[in-house]
């Protein structure tokens, strides 16, 4: 993310130097929000990192995930496998429910508050939590639609009903 402004930076200094002088240099704090987007986003893509090398499980399937549990919207880790879904925010606690406990489930491209472009969003209905939600790749999120059963029988485990809104 350095890279691009600070490049650009420098070639528009460099480049505008012969028509406006010393006043081209003022194109160089182009490399100041992009040191600033680094360093934010680096740390949090570093914790990611170490989030994703320590996997509960063997068979699990790790992804970076935006989760919403009740007020609180955090960059984590939603891991599913075949009997459960963790989600582990990087500020509060994880979440680790059972395929069974979930009452129902909202597909979307919406978390409260948000419009995702390239993501799919999974609003889960359990009992104890008034909001729990999280949103993946959209190629990740239709590989694990099958784990909520969305698109095949349209219910949970349980026989309880899906409710899919991807229309």
């Amino acid at each position: 993310m350095l890279w691009v402004p600070g490049s650009l930076g420098i070639l528009a200094g460099a480049g505008l130097y012969p028509l406006a002088g010393f006043h081209a240099f003022w194109f160089l704090t182009a490399c100041v929000p992009g040191f600033i987007m680094h360093s934010m986003f680096g740390a949090i893509g570093k914790k990611l990192q170490r989030l994703k090398q320590n996997l509960p499980a063997e068979n699990a399937d790790g992804h970076e995930a935006l989760i919403a549990i009740d007020n609180i919207q955090s960059p984590g880790l939603a891991v599913v496998d075949s009997r459960q879904l963790q989600l582990i925010p990087l500020t509060g606690q994880p979440v680790t429910l059972s395929l069974e406990e979930i009452q129902g489930v909202k597909q979307s491209a919406r978390l409260p508050g948000k419009y995702l472009v390239g993501k799919i969003a999974f609003h889960l209905t359990v009992e104890g939590y008034s909001r729990l939600a999280f949103a993946v790749a959209a190629s990740v999120g239709n590989r694990w639609a099958t784990h909520f059963d969305l698109h095949t029988a349209g219910t949970l485990p349980g026989g309880r009903p899906a409710m899919d809104e991807t229309k």
